[in-house]
């Protein structure tokens, strides 16, 4: 059997068993468990297929943490706004490339019914720093509070990860990863959404 049609086989099949039930925040990790490679690339890609699979199905998890400014954030809060969820880390080359282009798209709707909130992996200070030096302009959710996040929002090692849930707190987009280099990649990519979920 040619080799690469043989890993191909193994991946799709190391995968079934996460797809045979709808998968959503509560169950993700659970779920991302049962695919049995070992192999990074694999992993990753299994990621990927279950987390895409959660667009138009999955509700925001419950959550409530406290901002860096001292500002409270919760699923209660969000019901009838769009909530753009980014997640990062402060040495990640692609979560600063994609920066411009977030920062472009709260300008944009900044006044509108959308929230944008950046769950960062570091400690406080560190991110506390990196804002010093640089603009990010979400509202930033304490260490405290991401550390938990990170589990309830199944992010299974993609960084950066950006979500965006409608009105009603469906999830209507999610994706994983970028480019290191400073563009509007994102902006142009998260942008349509926004406004489809605006309209809800």
């Amino acid at each position: 059997m040619n080799i690469k049609y043989g890993l191909l086989l193994i991946m799709i099949f190391g995968m079934v068993p996460i797809f045979a039930q709808q998968i959503c925040f509560g169950n993700c990790q659970e779920a991302f468990q049962k695919v049995k490679s070992k192999n990074p690339m694999t992993k990753m890609m299994a990621a990927g297929r279950l987390l895409k699979g959660m667009q138009g199905k999955c509700e925001l998890p419950e959550f409530s943490g406290t901002t860096l400014t001292g500002d409270t954030l919760s699923k209660e809060m969000l019901k009838g706004k769009v909530a753009v969820f980014n997640f990062w880390f402060t040495t990640c080359p692609p979560c600063i490339g994609e920066l411009p282009g977030l920062n472009r798209l709260v300008e944009e709707f900044g006044g509108e019914e959308v929230v944008f909130i950046a769950v960062g992996r570091d400690p406080e200070p560190e991110i506390q720093r990196f804002l010093e030096q640089r603009t990010f302009k979400y509202h930033h959710l304490s260490d405290a509070t991401a550390g938990e996040l990170l589990g309830q929002f199944c992010i299974l090692g993609g960084f950066p990860t950006n979500m965006v849930f409608d009105k009603d707190g469906i999830l209507k987009h999610i994706s994983m990863g970028g480019s290191p280099s400073e563009n509007q990649e994102k902006y142009h990519e998260l942008k349509p959404v926004i406004k489809r979920s605006l309209k809800k």
